[in-house]
């Protein structure tokens, strides 16, 4: 597939519920590979503007989705991508990442934060590592 940057598009929070058919079955994607978020909490987030939803449309089908949330920080504004899923992740990634850099340094963020996998720094260059998230199970999941 040849990526087209025209076809990378945002979702309006109105338009949410009308997408929400192929919105669903990459959030339960991206929900079931971390565990880190529900389809719902992310659809909610994006309608009441807690957060983006970035897509990519190759002519045929929907591609993937990517979510951006800004964080105000004692340096300005943050701009972090916190999930990215797709039929491949790292082409969508790639892709798509200049649209999201370009998009947040026009909104006056200063930085963009990438919470993923170590593979991502490899793939995205121009990004250092400034910590790894680490996590210790207390409890049981079932």
């Amino acid at each position: 597939m040849s990526f087209k940057r025209a076809n990378v598009f945002t979702v309006r929070p109105e338009d949410v519920d009308a997408v929400r058919p192929w919105l669903e079955p990459f959030l339960r994607e991206f929900e079931r590979k971390t565990c880190l978020v529900t389809p719902e909490d992310v659809i909610h987030q994006a309608k009441s503007r807690d957060c983006q939803l970035w897509s990519y449309h190759d002519g045929e089908r929907f591609r993937g989705v990517v979510a951006t949330r800004i964080h105000q920080t004692a340096l300005g504004d943050l701009c972090s991508l916190w999930v990215c899923i797709g039929l491949d992740a790292i082409e969508l990634m790639e892709g798509m990442h200049a649209e999201i850099e370009n998009w947040a340094r026009a909104i006056g963020c200063y930085a963009i934060e990438i919470v993923g996998r170590e593979g991502w720094q490899k793939k995205l260059p121009g990004y250092t590592r400034k910590a790894i998230v680490l996590e210790k199970l207390i409890k049981e999941r079932h």
